[in-house]
C-alpha cells in the first residue's frame, strides 16, 4: 500500500481537511493516472455536473467492440471516485470536489518552487555549513541502518529510540522472545521488510507512525500527510527556515529528524535539512537515482553489490562466499539443503526468490529463476 492507496481508505472528512493544502492536492493530481489527469483538467474550470456518458466520448472505445470501453476508463474513474476527487451525483454525473478543484488551480498557477521558499532568504548565512550533499546522504543512510542492524540483533551501531522500538513491534517486525520479554528478535515478516526497497521500508515504517499518532490522539493524519506532501516538494539537501513551520509540523520534527527524514545540527538552530529520504518518500523513488539491483541467475547465485546494507540483508539468509576485489560484488549460493536458517525462520524458497525478482534490475528480472 502507497501513500495514495492509503488516501483512499482513509474517511471522506480527513481527506477533505488535506484537500486544503494546495501542495497535497499537486501531489494527488500527480499521482492520477494520465486519463484521470485528462478529466480532472477538462473540468478544472467549471463548476457543472458532466454526465458519464460525456466523460465516455472523450476517450476511444475498442476497435473490436465500439460499445466496450477501454481498461483505462474504469481505471481512472475508479481511482477518482476513490480519492474523492470526483464526487458522483444524482443520475450518475460527476463533478470535482469544490475544495479539491479550489486549490489544485491555485496550485497549477502559483506555487512554483519549494514549500517555505521565501522563508530562505531571510536566514543569516551559516557559518558552520561546510558538510556536503554527500555527508547528509550518509547521514540519513546512516540514521535507518541503525533500525536495520538494530532489527537483525547487531550491537555494532546505536540502539534506536524506544520511538521507533515500539513502531517495530507494532508492525510485527520484531517480537518478544517467549524466554525472555525484553530480548526482541527480528519476525517472518522483519525478514522480508529488510529486503524491501529502503522507500518501500521507510513508507510501511511511517505508515504505522501516523495510524499510532492518530489512534492515540496526538495528532492527526491530515497533518503529518500534508506535511510529507511538502516535503516530497522540496530539494534534496536544501534547507528551510523553522520558523516557517506550523506548530504541528515543529512538534514532527524531533520525530523525523529520528527516523533520518530531516537533519538539524542542533536542537536550537533556525534550520532544517531535508534529505533524499524524505523528498523522495511519497513518490518513492526519483526516477534517476542510481539504485543497487541483484541480478540473479537460474542456479540462484545471488551477486549483490558488497555495500554495507545489501551484505547485511543477504547474510541473513545465506552466507557470502567470495569477495570479488575487482568488483565490488559479494557472491552467495542460494540452496534448499545448505541455508537452513532460511527456512527455519519461516522463509519459503519461493517467498525469498521472489524478494529477489523484485528488487532484480530488468535486464535480468526474467532469468531469475
Amino acid at each position: 500500500m502507497d501513500a495514495f492507496d492509503f488516501l483512499e481508505t482513509l474517511p471522506t472528512a480527513t481527506l477533505e481537511r488535506l484537500f486544503e493544502d494546495p501542495w497535497a492536492c499537486q501531489a494527488i493530481f500527480q499521482a492520477l493516472p494520465p486519463l484521470a489527469q485528462q478529466f480532472v483538467m477538462r473540468l478544472l474550470p467549471t463548476n457543472a455536473v458532466v454526465p458519464r456518458k460525456l466523460l465516455e466520448q472523450w476517450v476511444v472505445h475498442d476497435p473490436g467492440d465500439v460499445k466496450r470501453l477501454p481498461l483505462q476508463f474504469q481505471v481512472a474513474l475508479r481511482k477518482l471516485e476513490g480519492l474523492r476527487v470526483f464526487i458522483q451525483q444524482e443520475g450518475g454525473g460527476y463533478r470535482p470536489h469544490p475544495t479539491f478543484q479550489k486549490q489544485l488551480m491555485y496550485a497549477l498557477s502559483n506555487l512554483g518552487g519549494s514549500p517555505w521558499e521565501s522563508g530562505r532568504q531571510y536566514l543569516p548565512k551559516d557559518p558552520d555549513n561546510t558538510f556536503a550533499p554527500a555527508d547528509l546522504e550518509r547521514y540519513a543512510r546512516a540514521r535507518w541502518d541503525s533500525v536495520l542492524h538494530y532489527m537483525v540483533g547487531s550491537t555494532a551501531v546505536q540502539e534506536p529510540p524506544q520511538s521507533v522500538v515500539d513502531i517495530l513491534l507494532r508492525t510485527r517486525l520484531l517480537q518478544a522472545s517467549g524466554a525472555d520479554s525484553r530480548a526482541l528478535h527480528i519476525t517472518d515478516t522483519g525478514y522480508e521488510f529488510m529486503l524491501k526497497d529502503i522507500h518501500v521500508q521507510m513508507w510501511i515504517f511511517m505508515l504505522e507512525y501516523i495510524r499510532t499518532l492518530d489512534n492515540t490522539g496526538t495528532l492527526k493524519q491530515e497533518d503529518i500527510l500534508q506535511f510529507l506532501f511538502q516535503i516530497s516538494y522540496c530539494q534534496t539537501g536544501g534547507f528551510y527556515a523553522v520558523a516557517d513551520l506550523t506548530e504541528t509540523q515543529r512538534l514532527l520534527l524531533g520525530d523525523f529528524i529520528d527516523f533520518g527524514l530531516l537533519f538539524r545540527k542542533r536542537p536550537n538552530s533556525d534550520r532544517f535539512y531535508t534529505t533524499s529520504l524524505a523528498v523522495n518518500l511519497i513518490f518513492g523513488g526519483s526516477t534517476g537515482q542510481k539504485r543497487s539491483h541483484i541480478p540473479t541467475e537460474r542456479q540462484l547465485w545471488i551477486k549483490a553489490p558488497s555495500c554495507s546494507s545489501w551484505s547485511r540483508r543477504i547474510s541473513r539468509f545465506t552466507p557470502i562466499l567470495r569477495q570479488l576485489f575487482t568488483l565490488p560484488c559479494s557472491v552467495s549460493l542460494l540452496t534448499l539443503w545448505r541455508d537452513y536458517r532460511t527456512w527455519q525462520s519461516g522463509l519459503s524458497r519461493a517467498r525469498v526468490c521472489a524478494q529477489l525478482s523484485s528488487t532484480a534490475s530488468r535486464r535480468n528480472r526474467f532469468t531469475t529463476f
